[in-house]
């Protein structure tokens, strides 16, 4: 027969463990059902892990027809689910880094900022600022060792090149106190530094991303979807995942699993709906 198992998680050690045993079903349960169940029996809020496990033994052993079992969605699907998440995270901290950077540079050196046309996820910004992190050592710089460093990230408009080197060339300093340059310049440049390191990794996850989601079965049902790029739409397949049962066939299954679904509140005579 089947062992059943309720826990309060739906990925980590403990289920990727037990997922390797056919004898095992497991049902997952979010944490906050189980809080709203204790509260049904512990009013005090009282919380301890032995009776914990009893309420969700408890739980599974009176409730089971109203919860549904596990089932990992195939090999490919969550590999690919691991690198979205990835991606997302690794695309999140360069928008963190770059938005401490710009903070940094408004400081003691906004014209930076001009010269990168304000955005400072590039590999461009990242490597314009750890060599030359302040006004003083970027206007040292000869216009042809500058022509040549925008050349190798693939700046080639000329247009473009001599504004650049106009607004280094005018550029006045916005505070001449090394109590402020200095110690802002070395953080710029940590910052900096940690973004440049960052970008090739962004791009690996989006290469693998590409190629798994190319050989994907599914991949057709998601790739043409509008607006559905390919950052999109590798992450509403995962979404979907492989175990279409689960939303029973209605939309408003889906809807309650993303967060976006209206929810309906009826007391008496008065009645609402909302939504996120």
């Amino acid at each position: 027969g089947k062992v059943l198992v309720c826990l309060e998680q739906s990925r980590g050690a403990l289920i990727f463990q037990l997922m390797a045993y056919e004898l095992f079903e497991l049902y997952p349960i979010n944490p906050s059902q189980l809080a709203h169940y204790r509260k049904t029996f512990f009013s005090s809020g009282a919380k301890a892990d032995q009776p914990d496990a009893d309420l969700l033994s408890e739980l599974l052993m009176c409730h089971r027809d109203r919860l549904k079992a596990w089932k990992p969605d195939d090999q490919l699907t969550r590999e690919l689910a691991t690198l979205n998440e990835g991606r997302r995270h690794a695309v999140d901290r360069r928008t963190e880094l770059a938005n401490e950077i710009k903070s940094e540079l408004k400081l003691y050196l906004p014209v930076a900022l001009q010269i990168l046309d304000h955005d400072i996820t590039t590999a461009l910004a990242a490597d314009l600022l750890v060599q030359w992190p302040t006004l003083a050592e970027l206007q040292k710089v000869s216009p042809a060792k500058l022509r040549k460093f925008f050349y190798g990230h693939n700046c080639r408009q000329e247009k473009k090149i001599l504004e650049r080197l106009t607004l280094i060339k005018e550029a006045k300093p916005l505070t001449t106190d090394l109590a402020i340059i200095r110690p802002d310049a070395l953080r710029v440049k940590l910052l900096a530094q940690q973004l440049k390191s960052l970008l090739p990794f962004i791009a690996e996850y989006e290469r693998r991303i590409a190629e798994l989601f190319g050989s994907h079965p599914d991949r057709f049902l998601f790739d043409n979807l509008p607006g559905a790029g390919p950052a999109l739409a590798p992450r509403l397949l995962t979404a979907f995942g492989t175990d279409r049962d689960r939303f029973f066939k209605v939309a408003g299954d889906l809807l309650s699993l993303s967060g976006i679904g209206s929810v309906r509140i009826a007391s008496g005579k008065k009645t609402s709906v909302h939504c996120r």
